[in-house]
């Protein structure tokens, strides 16, 4: 089971409603008609927020839905200290609720290997402009990281069971991810969401304007740095201009992709003795995110965060997504 899961995004619209015409009209807040908006992060020692990260993942072929799972996980983010060039924050998650899982209900492993975030966090840096910087401490980060997965390859094999083609398959599965499930690299996909959520920072946006940046992303195959464009635009105003909707989007190089994967696929055949394959016989494949800021000006710090990653991989299509979201308070 992976630590990180996903949930489909879903687009939120506005509704204006006019004033009445035997009214006077106000003017508008100053943000809502201005084309250019700021938006700075604004922090001090204490302030805390309450979110639900709701993640999912969706499997299609073609038109007809595979398969889908979702989870919700309570984080508490809290800033602890004011830094001479930034920040510290801290990012805690709570209880993993399953009760979304499609078909039977999570087994006692399951719900085990869920159960391995629960109190876990981490001490986030933020720059001067309240962006993500790193972890505090990162050595102490991995080190409490694989204690809280020591036992996850044995709770992976408990959940295969006994007969020995599914132990089997579960062994691959596990010296697959091996290098992923420990040390920097585990830490580096635990921090996704964290990360993302303080991606924006400071900065000026243009209503209508897409900023563009050529960048590097990690390849879905092998992790290794593969070209890829961004693009960031100011989309709407909303809540009388007390809240901006930003828009970002991300696409890795499609032929760099597709070089990749068929030198990949050639190594392989030469792992296994087999004849090479051409690359008309390879299925291409096309990674694209997809993500919207719900950011607050006052506070300077997303109110919600959608994100959904999408590959697809000739008819097959898998939609790896999750929600930040304010968390209801207790009744």
């Amino acid at each position: 089971m992976r630590l990180l899961a996903s949930a489909l995004i879903a687009l939120a619209g506005s509704t204006v409603i006019p004033a009445a015409a035997t009214l006077p009209q106000e003017a508008p807040p100053a943000a809502a008609q201005a084309r250019t908006v700021e938006i700075r992060p604004r922090l001090r020692v204490g302030d805390r927020l309450q979110l639900n990260l709701v993640k999912s993942r969706e499997d299609w072929q073609g038109a007809a839905r595979l398969k889908a799972n979702e989870s919700t996980t309570p984080v508490d983010i809290e800033c602890v200290e004011q830094l001479a060039d930034g920040w510290r924050c801290r990012w805690t998650y709570g209880k993993v609720d399953l009760s979304k899982v499609e078909g039977a209900a999570p087994d006692e492993i399951t719900q085990r290997i869920a159960g391995l975030v629960d109190g876990l966090h981490f001490d986030l840096t933020l720059d001067a402009n309240g962006a993500f910087a790193g972890v505090a401490d990162e050595q102490a980060a991995v080190e409490r990281l694989d204690k809280c997965f020591a036992g996850f390859e044995e709770l992976l094999l408990a959940k295969a069971g006994v007969a020995v083609a599914d132990r089997a398959r579960a062994e691959a599965v596990i010296e697959q991810l091996r290098p992923l499930l420990r040390g920097p690299a585990l830490l580096a996909s635990s921090l996704r969401e964290p990360q993302f959520y303080f991606v924006l920072g400071a900065g000026e946006f243009e209503f209508g304007v897409a900023q563009e940046f050529e960048i590097q992303l990690p390849s879905p195959l092998t992790s290794a740095a593969l070209p890829a464009r961004r693009t960031v635009e100011l989309v709407e105003l909303r809540r009388g201009g007390a809240e901006a909707l930003i828009s970002w989007k991300q696409r890795i190089d499609a032929q760099a992709l597709a070089t990749e994967l068929f030198e990949r696929a050639k190594a392989q055949a030469r792992q296994a003795g087999e004849r090479e394959p051409t690359q008309e016989e390879l299925v291409s494949m096309d990674v694209r995110d997809d993500a919207l800021f719900y950011v607050d000006l006052a506070t300077g710090l997303p109110a919600r965060v959608e994100f959904a990653r999408t590959i697809v991989t000739g008819e097959r299509r898998r939609v790896d997504s999750f929600r930040l979201e304010p968390r209801a308070a207790a009744k």
